[in-house]
């Protein structure tokens, strides 16, 4: 949380296939639940997750030319 105060990118990540993508979310609520901001917590499942991939140019946010799975 400090960090995020700090206003350093937080990224989720996944230990793949070991952990199941649900992990992620849950995660997440976890750390809002202790106290981090829930933008904060999307960011770092989305934009700040894909540009730490190096795919931002393609993924990562809701905008038109991006790839996207809305469900």
């Amino acid at each position: 949380l400090a960090l995020a105060s700090a206003g350093v990118p937080l990224v989720f990540a996944l230990e793949a296939p070991a952990r199941h993508p649900t992990s992620l979310r849950v995660s997440a609520a976890m750390v809002v639940r202790a106290g981090l901001e829930s933008g904060a917590a999307w960011a770092a499942l989305t934009p700040n997750a894909a540009r730490a991939a190096g795919v931002d140019a393609r993924v990562g946010r809701l905008a038109k030319g991006l790839d996207a799975d809305f469900v």
